[in-house]
C-alpha cells in the first residue's frame, strides 16, 4: 500500500499552498530593488569639434597593424603570447566570469538528488527471513526569493566586475604593445642614426685627409688639423653611443617577446621600410577618452561598488526561502513504495 505524508497537511493542500507561495514570491521579487543605481557621469562637451580627416584607422586594439610593418606585428603577437601579466589578467577575467555565472545561478532554484540501494540476507535463509532489497531516492530543491533585489544587485556587481576585468586586460595589452612599439621604433631610429653617423665619419675622414695635405703644403696651420681630428673622433664616439642604444633597444624587445638575448639578431638586422602613419579619424575628445581602458575599468569598478551597496543593504533584511523534498523508498518484500514529501517556507 502506498502512503503519503505532507509537511503542510494533505498533499492537495500542500500543493495549493506551495503554488500560492510561489506566485506571491514571484510578485514580490519584481517589486523592489534596494540600493542606489549607478549613474554615468555627465561631461559637458562642445557642440562642434573640427577635425580634418576622412581616412579610416585600424582597430584600436590592433593599431600597430596600420604601420604596415610585418615584423612589428609578429613581435607584438609574440609579446602578447609570452607576457605573464597578460596571462594573469586573462585568469582574472575567467574568475570574474565564474563569479558572474554563480550570481546568475542564484536566480534559479538549487536542485540536489541522491539515490541508494541495498540487499540484506540472513543466514540461513528461511521463509520468515527472506532476502530483502531496499531502494531509496531523494530529490531536494530550494529557492530564495529575491524580495529586496539583493540577488539582482549581485548580478549587476558581477557583470560590472567582468567588464572591469576585460578593461584590465585591454589596459595590460595596451601598455605592453606600446612598450614593444616604442622599443622597436627606438631600434629602427638608432639603426638609421648609425647609418647617418657612418656617412658623417666618412665625410670627416675625407676632410681630415684634405686638411692634413694642406698642412703639409703649408697652406694652413696645425690648429685646423686638430679641429678636423676632433670632429672625426667625435663622430666615432657618437656612432658608439648610437650602436649602444640600438643594442639596448633590441635586448628590450627580446625580453618583452619572451626571447633569449641575441634571438632577434638576424630577423631584425635588415632595415625596415618606411613607416606609414595613418591619418586619425575625426572624433570628439570624449570618444577618445572612452577608448582608454583604464577609464573604462574605473567606471565599471565604480558601478560594481555601487551595486555591492545594494547587496549589503539586502543582507540586512529578512530573506524568504522555499525548500522542498520528494523521496521514494521501496522495500521488497515489505511495505512497497513509500513517497514522502515536504514543503517549507522560511523567513530569516
Amino acid at each position: 500500500m502506498n502512503r503519503r505524508q505532507g509537511g503542510l497537511g494533505s498533499p492537495r493542500a500542500a500543493r495549493g499552498w506551495g503554488l500560492c507561495g510561489l506566485v506571491l514570491a514571484a510578485g514580490l521579487s519584481g517589486c523592489s530593488l534596494v540600493g542606489p543605481d549607478f549613474l554615468r557621469p555627465r561631461v559637458k562637451v562642445p557642440e562642434t569639434f573640427s577635425a580634418s580627416s576622412s581616412a579610416e584607422t585600424a582597430r584600436v586594439g590592433e593599431w600597430w597593424q596600420a604601420l604596415g610593418d610585418p615584423l612589428l606585428a609578429q613581435l607584438q603577437q609574440a609579446a602578447l603570447d609570452a607576457n605573464p601579466d597578460v596571462q594573469a589578467a586573462l585568469q582574472r577575467l575567467q574568475a570574474a566570469r565564474a563569479v558572474q555565472r554563480g550570481a546568475d545561478a542564484r536566480m534559479f532554484p538549487t536542485l540536489n538528488g541522491a539515490s541508494s540501494g541495498a540487499r540484506a540476507r540472513t543466514l540461513p535463509t528461511t521463509p520468515l527471513t527472506p532476502i530483502t532489497d531496499s531502494f531509496n531516492a531523494q530529490f531536494d530543491a530550494s529557492w530564495e526569493v529575491d524580495i529586496w533585489g539583493g540577488i539582482r544587485r549581485g548580478r549587476e556587481a558581477a557583470r560590472a566586475g567582468v567588464a572591469a576585468s576585460e578593461a584590465d586586460i585591454a589596459d595590460v595589452r595596451l601598455a605592453l604593445v606600446s612598450e614593444v612599439a616604442a622599443q622597436y621604433v627606438a631600434y629602427r631610429t638608432a639603426e638609421r642614426n648609425a647609418a647617418y653617423t657612418r656617412q658623417t665619419i666618412d665625410s670627416r675622414d675625407v676632410t681630415r685627409d684634405i686638411v692634413r695635405q694642406r698642412v703639409r703644403a703649408g697652406l694652413t696651420s696645425g690648429d685646423e688639423l686638430s679641429r678636423a681630428e676632433s670632429q672625426y673622433q667625435l663622430a666615432n664616439a657618437s656612432l658608439a653611443q648610437t650602436q649602444q642604444a640600438r643594442d639596448a633597444a633590441r635586448l628590450s624587445l627580446e625580453l618583452l617577446c619572451g626571447l633569449q638575448p641575441g634571438d632577434l639578431g638576424e630577423r631584425i638586422a635588415p632595415g625596415g621600410g618606411p613607416v606609414t602613419l595613418p591619418v586619425p579619424t575625426g572624433v570628439l575628445p570624449a570618444e577618445l577618452l572612452e577608448r582608454r581602458p583604464d577609464i573604462r575599468r574605473a567606471e565599471r569598478q565604480a558601478a560594481q561598488a555601487i551595486a555591492n551597496v545594494g547587496v549589503a543593504k539586502a543582507n540586512r533584511l529578512p530573506r524568504l526561502l522555499f525548500t522542498g523534498r520528494l523521496g521514494a523508498t521501496d522495500v521488497t518484500p515489505g511495505t512497497g513504495w513509500f513517497n514522502p514529501f515536504s514543503l517549507a517556507v522560511a523567513l530569516n
